[in-house]
């Protein structure tokens, strides 16, 4: 059987999690400046970040669970400023400007009257630093102009948030003062900087702008929850394997393959259909992703039954959550498993069903009377494609349906089924290889540049890395984006529900029909709906660790956790399409110190040891948030966890030589919950492999009933854990004594009962 990427019938010839400010005692993880690191320094490393040599190096304010901060905007009222400075310094005072500028000369000189009076501070500088208006501007500025007004503002910061509070009770009644507020942080409402994201009212056509995505409601979902979850597409792969800027952050090379059949030359369409569901989100550049902080990986292949059946085993024992199949079979639309001359394809639909993988696929284009296989498999949710109405009106849609005819049979959107969905089809901008021409006819019209003198881009700018493209393999991805959110929400959920969820925030979820099934997804609909039975946004923190690979490692992602007990958890040393098991020792145990209630197994119940056994059974030493929101202080929100990995055999200087002669298969799985962390481990050769949840910052107060998520490394094994701080002297006892950068990386409740931990 040969399948068809749904996009043409002819091909013609690369978190943004909020930022956190870190307290005063915090540094950045990396480098490894402090620490102790096994491996020695690189030959040549990278340079270090200078200081700028200005007087003000400042240090960023410190916030507590409440959100105050150690830090007071304050105006003062240069006409009565009685009590702020003292006689001489007040006398030469002759503008508002001097005044201003000698009350920040008099706290950092230590003047005894103004730090009195203003409570003490520990540094002051002028909110406009850097950009202060010259005297001349500021006096052709009348007193109420705003811009005038931020000129008066001063930033002092205080030793403690304590000590801030107490001064601004103080400073709210003195005569001299006419405003004062704490330095609030703000949470970030996600409306993407991506130069294709925003509407265009007056376009001519949709294709220059996501209008997808906000049909779906997408963007007020990312503000509940941006979604951390492993998406692949089994599709027509990458250009030289390389994905574009727009989707490095997300894509995971360490997970991407080709299958042993795969032959270049249709990058275009792998390209877009990735870039939909994951480009990297709010970079300023090109588009932003369905889940704009997935994990995103390909499986390329060209077409045959070998190399698709290859393409979702593979990808389902590397873990991931959710596959899209933006394809379907030519002439089958009425196979069904089991078939006797589809078995095979059936069997690996089986085995995906059996680790809990969530299968999307398009429903086809031409417009037959049902979703074509193996769209048609009731463990597959089948996606129909949408057309825009009003270019201004992303709401405003319909079913794809062209009339026209292109060789095979008239070009239009397959219907979704009983049981599917529809998503946006027509005229979707993303990511492909810059220039290129994918179809030019009018039906599709998929490329980044001209054909035979006409534009066949919709987006509107040729050979900029950015096409549009039309077909029911545009709509899968934006479905395949929603279920990396969901599977993210609750990891523990099984597929069947989560395609519930997608089905049920349908446009017709009321009235299902043949045509467009349960209808468009409304992403924020399924979001709060899955966050509302997901107590406290809490998940299990898996622990495992593997002898024969030296590791300790962590995954809140069942279908991770089944990798790891199978061994077939990425990466993994010398793998190649004949040798995936190469190594069937190199499996973990379970390693958590308690049982989850309620959770009994895996699935796809690892056979060693059965039901009890030490591979099968989830533990967790800690519990995670799986939303950045923050349940003790909405202003601070919660940080990733970000994992990464190293095996023996990926570049590094100095490798841990003696290590990977003695364990051939040695991994080492690390943690961080900070940029510069992952920037300073990737530095030394480890890959981002994703996000595992989120985790209270180092910048606030304790919240009660947490312990601190210690980082600690153990040299004779080249590897890192992390656990719960009362866990320490186990894991000393297991030479897990050093640092890397800092000992600690937020805060996480530990894993006290086996039930989901109460906030208190």
């Amino acid at each position: 059987m040969k399948f068809r990427l749904c996009t043409a019938a002819v091909a013609v010839a690369s978190l943004f999690p909020p930022c956190v400010a870190l307290a005063q005692a915090e540094a950045p993880e990396g480098p490894f400046v402090g620490g102790v690191f096994a491996r020695p320094l690189l030959p040549s490393p990278p340079p270090a970040i200078s200081v700028p040599e200005v007087a003000d190096v400042i240090a960023p304010p410190i916030y507590d669970s409440d959100g105050n901060a150690n830090e007071l905007f304050v105006a003062f009222r240069y006409d009565n400023s009685s009590g702020i400075l003292d006689t001489p310094a007040l006398a030469k005072a002759n503008s508002h400007a001097d005044f201003e500028q000698a009350v920040v000369d008099a706290v950092k000189g230590a003047n005894a009257v103004t730090q009195g009076a203003l409570g003490h501070p520990s540094h002051a500088r002028m909110l406009t630093d850097g950009m202060r208006l010259h005297s001349d501007v500021r006096a052709k500025l009348t007193g109420d102009d705003p811009r005038e007004r931020l000129e008066q503002y001063m930033v002092l910061q205080y030793p403690t948030v304590q000590a801030a509070i107490h001064a601004r009770q103080t400073l709210a009644h003195h005569p001299s003062v006419a405003s004062v507020g704490n330095n609030d942080r703000f949470e970030l409402s996600f409306a993407p900087n991506d130069p294709y994201f925003a509407i265009q009212p007056n376009a001519p056509s949709a294709g220059r702008y996501q209008w997808g995505l906000h049909a779906m409601n997408f963007p007020a979902a990312w503000d509940v929850a941006p979604g951390f979850g492993y998406v692949a597409a089994a599709d027509s792969g990458l250009v030289n394997d390389v994905a574009p800027s727009d989707l490095t952050g997300n894509y995971r090379t360490q997970f991407s393959f080709r299958a042993p059949g795969f032959a270049p030359g249709g990058e275009f369409h792998g390209t877009h259909v990735l870039g939909i569901i994951g480009a990297t989100g709010n970079n300023g550049v090109g588009i932003a992703g369905g889940c704009p902080t997935c994990s995103v990986a390909m499986a390329a292949f060209s077409g045959s039954d070998s190399d698709l059946i290859y393409a979702i085993v593979r990808l389902a024992e590397e873990g991931f959550q959710a596959i899209n199949l933006s394809l379907n079979a030519e002439g089958h639309p009425t196979v069904t498993c089991p078939d006797v001359g589809y078995q095979a394809v059936c069997d690996a639909i089986s085995f995906s069903d059996r680790r809990d993988v969530l299968l999307i696929e398009s429903a086809g284009n031409y417009k037959t009377s049902a979703p074509a296989f193996p769209a048609n498999h009731p463990s597959v949710l089948a996606v129909a494609g949408a057309q825009n109405n009003v270019v201004a009106t992303p709401q405003n849609w319909s079913m794809w349906n062209t009339n026209m005819w292109d060789g095979f049979a008239v070009v239009g959107s397959a219907n979704a089924g009983g049981n599917g969905v529809i998503a946006p089809a027509k005229s979707i901008v993303s990511t492909v290889p810059p220039g290129a021409i994918y179809n030019w006819q009018p039906m599709y019209l998929c490329g980044d540049g001209s054909y035979s003198g006409s534009l066949v881009d919709e987006s509107g700018v040729a050979n900029d890395g950015y096409g549009s493209c039309t077909g029911t393999s545009m709509a899968a991805p934006h479905v395949s984006a929603l279920a990396g959110i969901l599977r993210s929400i609750n990891p523990r959920l099984s597929k069947d529900t989560i395609k519930t969820y997608i089905r049920y925030s349908g446009s017709n979820a009321s009235a299902p029909n043949f045509a467009v099934g349960y209808g468009m997804p409304n992403a924020l609909t399924a979001v709060n709906t899955l966050v509302a039975v997901t107590p406290n946004r809490l998940t299990p923190l898996f622990a495992f660790y593997s002898d024969t690979r030296r590791d300790y490692f962590y995954t809140t992602i069942p279908q991770m956790a089944v990798a790891a007990a199978y061994g077939t958890l990425a990466p993994r040393r010398n793998v190649t399409p004949n040798n995936l098991h190469a190594v069937p020792s190199a499996l973990y145990f379970s390693a958590g110190s308690r049982s989850i209630t309620n959770y009994p197994s895996f699935p796809d119940q690892p056979w060693f040891g059965g039901p009890a056994g030490p591979y099968a059974n989830p533990t967790a030493d800690a519990w995670v948030f799986t939303t950045p929101s923050n349940p003790k202080n909405a202003a601070v929100p919660l940080v990733p966890l970000y994992r990464l990995s190293w095996k023996c055999g990926d570049p590094t200087s100095n490798p841990p030589t003696a290590i990977c002669a003695a364990y051939p298969e040695h991994v080492d799985t690390t943690y961080t919950a900070d940029s510069a962390g992952v920037a300073a481990f990737q530095s030394w050769g480890y890959k981002l492999d994703g996000i595992e949840g989120y985790i209270y910052p180092k910048t606030i107060t304790q919240p009660t009933g947490t312990e601190r998520l210690m980082r600690k490394y153990n040299p004779t094994r080249d590897d890192h854990a992390i656990f719960p701080e009362s866990f320490m002297a186990t894991m000393t006892a297991q030479g897990y004594t050093q640092n890397s950068g800092s000992d600690w990386l937020g805060y996480v409740y530990r894993n006290s009962s086996g039930n989901v931990p109460t906030i208190q």
